[in-house]
């Protein structure tokens, strides 16, 4: 049985690390900004 190599660009990896945390970081932003505007839109504005 032969093994399966596996080989890994860490360069590339890195960077779609990178925009899967930007990408985190904006949903957290636009989900509080969502939720303010209905808390808004809740209290009669």
């Amino acid at each position: 049985m032969v093994a399966q190599r596996i080989q890994a660009n860490y360069d590339n990896l890195q960077e779609i690390l990178r925009q899967f945390m930007h990408h985190a970081d904006m949903t957290v932003a636009l989900t509080v900004q969502v939720e303010g505007l209905v808390d808004q839109l809740q209290g009669g504005a």
